[in-house]
């Protein structure tokens, strides 16, 4: 919240593609898509993030993808 100058409710309010530099946004759904197939568990890159301001940062994220116990997708946990 305080890199990207969105409070919380704001952030809740927004899907990463919105906040994600559109050039790196189409290998983010690459490393998404291998989660949903089942042959990746998580990805961790280096991907531009554009701020409320629309400056552009630099940030490392770790994504995976949490199933429920059925394996079912329920969300993407971004750190």
């Amino acid at each position: 919240m305080q890199y990207t100058g969105y409070t919380e409710s704001e952030l809740l309010d927004l899907d990463f593609q919105t906040i994600t530099c559109p050039e790196d946004l189409e290998l983010d759904m690459k490393y998404i898509d291998s989660m949903l197939n089942g042959s990746a568990s998580k990805y961790q890159k280096k991907k531009r993030y554009i701020k409320k301001d629309k400056e552009i940062i630099w940030v490392k994220v770790t994504v995976s993808l949490v199933r429920d116990t059925s394996g079912k997708p329920l969300y993407l946990y971004h750190r």
